[in-house]
This record gives structure tokens, sequence and C-alpha cells, in this order.
């Protein structure tokens, strides 16, 4: 039976909200500074790959799912096998920001269809940024158990000891059941849900 922590569930949202902060922080800073927004766009285009610029319908979200749902928890979970605190929250950190910087070009280019976008993207944006801070807790709890072992070789009398494979069997329990289900929703929101809204709100 799968049963989530009620103390994940208080950390992911803690997370969360820690996110959203970086994003709101991140369009208030693009949209107040001066900057040449056609080389900040250009950059933008390039991070996204050319085999996403080309597809679109249900080879989109595949390769949505393959890089958002295989590749970035990949990375995320090996980061969070160095024993260094919050070094897995990197890709989380870089997917809150994008967003703000996108959204403060837009803004500052033209505020009406600066809102229809951010409403648009605003269901997978989410979903996508919730399931990578489900992960993130998730593996606060690797990390943690990893930096205790260490520990314990230098201080046998270590009382706080927490298991690594518990760990583990936890974090491949939330990626199948929470994770993988949320990025697959955003992978859908983002080529059917995002593309309608933005018609809908800009042809009013």
């Amino acid at each position: 039976m799968f049963v989530i922590d009620k103390g994940f569930i208080i950390r992911s949202l803690k997370i969360f909200l820690f996110s959203l902060s970086i994003m709101i922080l991140t369009i208030v800073i693009t949209y107040s500074i001066d900057m040449n927004v056609e080389a900040m766009i250009k950059g933008i285009d390039n991070d996204i790959s050319s085999s996403l610029k080309q597809s679109s319908g249900l080879g989109a979200v595949i390769i949505y799912i393959v890089n958002n749902g295989f590749i970035v928890p990949l990375q995320m979970f090996l980061l969070s096998l160095i024993p260094i605190q919050f070094l897995y929250f990197f890709n989380l950190i870089y997917s809150s920001i994008l967003p703000g910087i996108v959204i403060g070009i837009l803004l500052k280019i033209d505020f009406y269809k600066a809102i229809a976008n951010i409403i648009s993207v605003f269901p997978h944006t989410t979903l996508e940024i919730l399931g990578f801070c489900m992960f993130v807790s998730v593996l606060f709890q690797i990390n943690k158990s990893i930096r205790s072992k260490i520990r314990e070789l230098f201080n046998k009398n270590n009382s706080k000891r927490t298991s690594v494979i518990k760990s583990l069997f936890s974090t491949i329990k939330i990626y199948i059941f929470a994770v993988i289900p949320v990025i697959i929703l955003a992978a859908f929101c983002e080529e059917y849900l995002r593309e309608f809204l933005y018609s809908l709100l800009t042809g009013i």
C-alpha cells in the first residue's frame, strides 16, 4: 500500500513556496533592470532543444516526459548522492528562474500578451515545478541518510541513524506514484492546454 508521509507533504509544500518565491523574485528583477531583450530571448531560445522546437502533438509530449520525467530527475538523484546539502536543488532553481525571466521579458514587451502567456503557461509550469519539488523533498531524505552514514564513520556514538536503503525505497515509490504522474499531466497541459488557453485569451 502506498502511503505518503505527512512530513514529506509539508516539506514539499515548503519547497514549492520557495520555488515560487524564486520565480516571483526573478520576474521582478527581470522587469526592473534594463537589458537587451533580443539577446535575452535568443539566449533562452538556445536553451530549448531543437527536437522539442520541431516536434508537436504526442511527439512533443513524449520528449517533455523523457526530459522532465527521466533525464532531469536522474540528474537530481545523482546530485543527491553527493554528501553536500541542497546541491540537488540546482535543477529546481533553474526551472524556477527560467520562467521568471521569460515572464519578466514579456511584461516589458507587451503587458496584455504577457498576462495571456502567464495564464496559459500557469498549469503546466506549476505542475512541473510541483513534480520537481516532490522529488527534491524525497531526495532530502536520501542526502540526509548519506551524510548521516558518513558522520557515523567519525562518530560511532551517533544515535541519529537513517537507513539509506529505506530512503532509496521511499524515493522510488514517490517517483513512480507521485512525480511521474504529475510530470505526465504537465506534459499534456504544456502541449494542448497552453495553446488552447492562449488562443482563447488573445482571441477575446
